[in-house]
């Protein structure tokens, strides 16, 4: 979305920070009915999903930017939400399993969900492989370049087998009979997460 002045900014900031309140009050409210009157967790994977596909369903910012007349015609303002949402249903599910990503956690998402809409290597793990880095205290004294290629490429494993798990629960990624897919919300979310990232950068 094209943005020409500081009252145009303060408006889009103004939607977006009210949708994103809205998202999250919506899924600590799912969180708290499960607390208040357990379920099965089937039941509420299955509202989270749909929580999480609704907002993902409505325009980008980038498409408003390309069909303006969209404002006037369905909600907008969901991008950061859809972002606050995968966050708080995803992101820290696996940032509790793996906590040494969480400052890349958000990045490496992106970076696997778009391999997943258009691959551009052999194996999934190779565009987090390509993205990591090992710091010299993971690496330890005498580390060789296989020995750090090889560690590397455990963790893409790692967090890949995490992502693809946690987000087959919220319907972002789906079986199918030749491995695993990115779904049609899987895409949607993608493209909100991309667009978030582009407009804060």
């Amino acid at each position: 979305m094209q943005i020409r002045s500081v009252e145009e900014l303060k408006k889009v900031l103004f939607i977006q920070k009210n949708v994103t309140q809205q998202a999250m009050a919506e899924m600590v409210a799912l969180m708290q009915d499960g607390v208040a009157a357990p379920r099965r967790p089937e039941d509420f994977f299955d509202d989270a999903r749909k929580l999480l596909e609704k907002y993902a369903s409505y325009p980008t910012l980038a498409e408003f930017a390309d069909d303006p007349q969209l404002m006037n015609l369905t909600k907008w303002g969901a991008t950061f939400g859809v972002s606050a949402l995968v966050g708080g249903m995803i992101l820290e599910q696996v940032g509790r399993v793996m906590p040494r990503f969480a400052p890349v956690m958000r990045q490496m998402f992106v970076i696997l969900l778009s391999e997943m809409a258009k691959p551009q290597h052999a194996y999934l793990v190779e565009a987090l492989e390509k993205a990591l880095r090992v710091t010299p205290t993971e690496a330890g004294a005498g580390m060789t370049a296989e020995d750090a290629r090889v560690l590397i490429r455990s963790y893409a494993q790692h967090l890949a087998e995490a992502f693809v798990a946690v987000s087959v629960y919220f319907g972002l990624i789906r079986t199918a009979k030749d491995g695993i897919a990115i779904t049609p919300v899987g895409r949607r979310v993608l493209l909100h997460m991309v667009d978030a990232q582009r407009f804060l950068d």
